[in-house]
């Protein structure tokens, strides 16, 4: 850059300054630098955001757990039934499948909007069968909604047929899971779970499940056994 300036005679005289410029090696060295803090900061951003959908996951099945809790004392004990209607109530779908006229009169008043209440966000949200805004967008009322999130209220017996696996909610065994995430293995070898969003695989890592305690806890698949056709659950104990 020149610079003007006056001489004490009045004269004009100009001169330069020059800037100093990185050398190619200081340049390598800060891109090195650059390198290798997004080596470290991608890695635990990715973090971040899978203990933020794993802590979401925990929370919507607290709340689901509750309501369902809820809707068991204000019924004497009452399950809440996934299809039909109260006066008539059937416990005839799959486990992570329940009507929206069942869903509206058990669950609504107690969690509110399904699409916000019912998935999980993890790996599974990425199916569009358990994608909130597909399903908001494409599965109309009344056909039964299918949800991340599975309902232990049946057992697969010898032959197939369901049959209730409690008797009421009043005096549920802590020890038994009410809800979870789904937890599907066919015999062709397709998951689904929490980390395996229909993935090619011969086992699940594991799941959060929900109990008549209120907890959560995270049941690996070494815990877990068969209770309907494809779908697993935490083993119970003492029963």
């Amino acid at each position: 850059m020149r610079q003007i300036s006056c001489s004490s005679n009045g004269r004009i005289s100009r001169g330069s300054t020059s800037l100093s410029a990185f050398t190619l090696i200081e340049l390598l060295v800060v891109i090195g630098v650059i390198g290798i803090l997004a080596a470290i900061l991608i890695p635990l951003a990715g973090q971040v955001r899978t203990t933020s959908k794993n802590s979401k996951c925990v929370s919507n099945l607290r709340q689901i757990v509750t309501a369902t809790l809820t809707y068991a004392s204000e019924h004497k004990g009452r399950l809440p039934h996934p299809s039909g209607t109260a006066a008539a109530p059937l416990y005839d779908l799959t486990p992570h499948a329940m009507t929206v006229g069942a869903y509206n009169e058990c669950l609504q008043p107690y969690l509110g909007d399904r699409f916000q209440a019912m998935y999980c966000p993890a790996q599974l949200s990425e199916d569009n069968t358990y994608n909130p805004d597909y399903q908001k967008a494409n599965n109309p009322y009344p056909v039964p909604a299918y949800f991340s999130y599975q309902y232990f209220n049946r057992v697969d017996v010898a032959n197939a047929a369901y049959k209730t696996l409690f008797l009421n909610l009043i005096n549920a065994p802590a020890n038994c899971a009410i809800w979870g995430d789904l937890a599907f293995l066919n015999p062709n070898g397709i998951g689904l779970g929490h980390y395996e969003g229909r993935a090619n695989t011969t086992s699940l890592r594991g799941m959060n499940a929900a109990y008549a305690d209120g907890s959560v806890r995270w049941v690996p698949f070494t815990n877990m056994s068969q209770f309907a056709s494809g779908f697993y659950w935490p083993k119970p104990t003492g029963l």
